[in-house]
C-alpha cells in the first residue's frame, strides 16, 4: 500500500500518525520513496485534536482502529482516497458492511497475526 500510495500524482506528502515510531522508521527506511514522509507527533493531540487531523486528510490509509476508522468514515473530502486492512482482526469475523464501498482493501501483513 505504501509503494502504492507513493506512486499516486495527487500526493505531494505523505503524513503518517502512529504511536509506533520504531516500526514507521524501520518500513521507512527500508524503502525507496519518492514522496517526502512527514512523522506526526501524536503525543501533545487530544483525541479529538488527532481525529480533526486525520479527517481533513486528502487521504487515508488507515490501521485497524477505531479512531481512524472514524477519521476515515467522517472524512470531510469525500473522494478522499481510503486504504484499510482486510481482515480487519485475525480472529474476529467482521461483515463486509462494516467496510464502505468507496473504500480500497488491502490484506494485512501475517507478521501481525498477533493483533
Amino acid at each position: 500500500v505504501c509503494k502504492k500510495l507513493d506512486e499516486l500524482d495527487s500526493y505531494e506528502e505523505i503524513w503518517i500518525f502512529t504511536d509506533d515510531q520504531t516500526l514507521y522508521r524501520r518500513i521507512y527506511e527500508s524503502k525507496d520513496y519518492s514522496k517526502e514522509w512527514k512523522l506526526i507527533d501524536t503525543t501533545p493531540l487530544k483525541d479529538f485534536e488527532l481525529l480533526e487531523l486525520m479527517r481533513n486528510a486528502s487521504g487515508l490509509v488507515i490501521a485497524n482502529s477505531s479512531l481512524s476508522w472514524w477519521a476515515a468514515k467522517m472524512r470531510r473530502n469525500r473522494s478522499a482516497l481510503v486504504f484499510a486492512p482486510k481482515p480487519w482482526f485475525f480472529k474476529i469475523q467482521v461483515n463486509d458492511e462494516f467496510y464502505p464501498d468507496d473504500w480500497n482493501l488491502f490484506e494485512r501483513d501475517n507478521s501481525c497475526q498477533n493483533l
